[in-house]
């Protein structure tokens, strides 16, 4: 590819300001400036300057949007690497720096095209949907790909070698993509490849694949492999910052893990990514026990990754430092100490993980628990022993060590879950919960929470209004229809509670359901059958604890433990002022089960993907890899869609437009 030029781009200097550039950056010997014009029209497609001067023209014949700067500059880089021998990724590097922008030519580039649509969208005040670009987007995948599998290149988008060099897949592919159209004429002109049928292939391997492969050190430093460890992201290299934007050092955190290795090391991160390295090569990284004590850091630090440091020392973000998150603050679990040679870090727990040495980043609170288990309202239900309550004290709550709180409330509350749902999916259940409601519930304070609570949900105007808006009491109108309906068809299931309106009914329906009125899904909660005995039964339980405070809905597991004395299990002494507190302190403890299931699931995967590392180290070829190349091309999202919308009409399967009626829910059309 000829990269046109135009007289001006010599008489106004941007031919002479690219070679100056060229000549700073040129990588084989020093050049004058007449060499560095002469190169440069090479690489630019031309024999040398004068035959550029010559070919240059007065003005274009082409229209806007007919050439592309990224084709440009990718089709200099492949002259670098025909006629110089350059490394395809360093010439393209070396392009980047250069100022193709000055030339005439980028004036009706697609990419300038394209800016000066943006600018007119935005004085136009027009915003473009993206949803299409998105959908058509792909993951690369060249046509070579097949014939290079086939070759034996590491069948993965990066693999790490014995010899601690690392394939990445991406810059295999990245080289593919800069082919020109006629590339293998240029490389026969140049004697580079043969004639057989699969020399496109064998030149690959011999040309490409080395380059695609780099140090593992260097890969990491230089952020080409972040993006495919970030995929099981074992290992994270943080700075620590102070609030003056010092920094003080880096750390390698397991995040999943939850620990911090005991250790700080340089600013610069050097030594940080070859500790990241031997880790990824399944070594242990040493303590740093040459640090002197120091003095503690009582300050405010940050702990915020590479692309924020970047941010930070280039002085793009005055204000990061103002405006990070809570992921981004120093562990409050690890210490902080200082001295003259640098900085050492110390922990409130320690642990070992396949024979590594990590400072606890975040740890259950042992003491907490062991309050909840001795003093939280739901836990009198149960009986536990008084060795239980002092192994929670004692142990070291760590997450990548397990935590016994954990394991036995969890076994507590799913075993009295399972036989309060066997209960309550009985006749007899629904009669015990039946007479607790009528027992305890008085209809009028129900109908005075159930006005309030629907008022909330479904006001009439907006905030600051003075007068109703149409569609806001159309809504109102439409949802009260249909809790109405559905409190009707609990009178006429359940006619012992004839005494409470079908309105209160109908918004406890939906609460139990997990619904409210207005919801998105409030239409999908159907009408009460009469031998419905389960249902019955939670519309009930809502009841018994309709005044107690469930936010954005009702804990399930925690309200079957609330009312598990109501029908016979655990403690036989209960009432509805005990039924909430047991409901409230059934949902603490619900919450800290579920941060620590999501905890314990983090050290899971974690341990899963150290699993899959020795399992390919093991096989000799590798020490570590990434996902697998895909063998076939992958589809689009909206090549996928399309291939499902044609597999349905190849099945006889019709697709149903389906209008939903609150009051019967039983219309649809085709």
């Amino acid at each position: 590819m000829r990269i046109p030029l135009l007289h001006a781009d010599f008489e106004h200097g941007s031919y002479t300001k690219i070679a100056k550039a060229l000549r700073k950056i040129w990588p084989l010997g020093d050049q004058s400036l007449m060499q560095s014009q002469n190169s440069l029209a090479i690489v630019l497609g031309y024999k040398g300057l004068h035959d550029a001067q010559r070919e240059a023209t007065p003005s274009f014949s082409m229209p806007e949007g007919a050439v592309s700067m990224q084709r440009i500059e990718n089709a200099v880089a492949w002259r670098m690497f025909v006629r110089y021998g350059l490394d395809l990724l360093f010439a393209r590097s070396l392009v980047s720096k250069l100022h193709f922008n000055e030339l005439a030519i980028a004036g009706l580039s697609l990419e300038e095209k394209l800016r000066r649509i943006a600018e007119l969208d935005a004085s136009r005040g027009v915003i473009r949907d993206e949803m299409g670009y998105y959908a058509g987007a792909r993951e690369p995948w060249p046509e070579q790909t097949p014939d290079l599998l086939r070759k034996d290149i590491p069948p993965y988008k990066w693999a790490i070698y014995p010899d601690r060099r690392v394939f990445l897949w991406s810059k295999l592919v990245s080289q593919i993509e800069m082919l020109p159209e006629d590339f293998a004429e240029d490389l026969r002109q140049a004697g580079k490849l043969g004639n057989g049928s699969d020399a496109v292939v064998s030149f690959m391997m011999d040309s490409f694949v080395p380059a695609a492969c780099q140090p593992l050190k260097d890969a990491l430093a230089s952020g080409a492999l972040t993006a495919s460890v970030e995929g099981p992201r074992q290992w994270t290299v943080k700075w620590i910052v102070t609030k003056n934007a010092e920094v003080l050092g880096c750390c390698i955190v397991a995040e999943k893990l939850g620990g911090i290795i005991p250790r700080v090391f340089a600013p610069d991160g050097g030594a940080a990514y070859a500790a990241l390295a031997d880790l990824l090569c399944g070594e242990v990284v040493p303590a740093d026990l040459t640090a002197e004590q120091g003095d503690l850091v009582t300050e405010h630090v940050w702990f915020i990754e590479r692309s924020r440091l970047e941010q930070l020392k280039a002085g793009r973000r005055s204000d990061l430092l103002d405006s990070l998150w809570y992921h981004d603050q120093f562990p409050h679990s690890v210490e902080l100490y200082r001295g003259q040679e640098g900085c050492r870090l110390a922990g409130q727990a320690e642990f070992s993980e396949r024979g590594q040495a990590y400072l606890a980043t975040s740890t259950f609170d042992a003491m907490e628990q062991q309050r909840m288990l001795r003093e939280g309202a739901v836990f009198e239900t149960f009986e536990l022993s008084q060795r239980l309550v002092e192994e929670v004290g004692t142990e070291r709550g760590i997450p990548s060590v397990g935590n016994r709180w954990h394991d036995a409330v969890e076994h507590m509350f799913a075993g009295r879950s399972a036989d309060v749902e066997a209960v309550m999916g009985s006749p007899a259940g629904v009669d015990a919960l039946m007479a607790a409601v009528l027992a305890n519930i008085s209809a009028s304070e129900l109908d005075v929470f159930v006005d309030q609570a629907i008022s909330e949900c479904l006001p009439v105007r907006y905030e600051g209004h003075t007068e109703d808006d149409d569609d806001l009491v159309n809504d109102r109108r439409s949802a009260l229809s249909n809790v109405d309906h559905l409190g009707s068809a609990v009178l006429a299931s359940m006619p012992s509670l004839n005494s409470y309106s079908a309105v209160s009914l109908g918004y406890m329906m939906l609460v139990a359901e997990g619904e409210y009125p207005g919801s998105r899904y409030q239409g999908m909660v159907n009408a009460l059958a009469p031998t419905e005995w389960a249902r019955q039964s939670r519309l009930l339980a809502a009841m018994l604890i309709f005044d107690s405070k469930y936010g954005s809905g009702i804990v399930r597991r925690a309200l079957l433990c609330a009312i598990a004395p109501v029908l016979g299990t655990g403690t036989k002494n209960w009432s509805k002022a005990k039924i909430g507190m047991w409901y409230q302190s059934a949902c603490a403890a619900e919450r800290r089960l579920t941060e620590g299931a999501a905890q314990l699931k983090a050290v899971q995967e974690w341990r899963g993907v150290e699993v899959e590392a020795e399992r390919v180290r093991s096989h000799g070829k590798f020490l570590r890899s990434g996902d697998p190349i895909p063998a076939t091309k992958p589809k689009s999202p909206a090549e996928a869609l399309n291939e499902m919308f044609s597999m349905t009409r190849s099945s006889s399967v019709f697709v149903i437009q389906a209008k939903q009626d609150f009051t019967s829910m039983q219309e649809g059309r085709r």
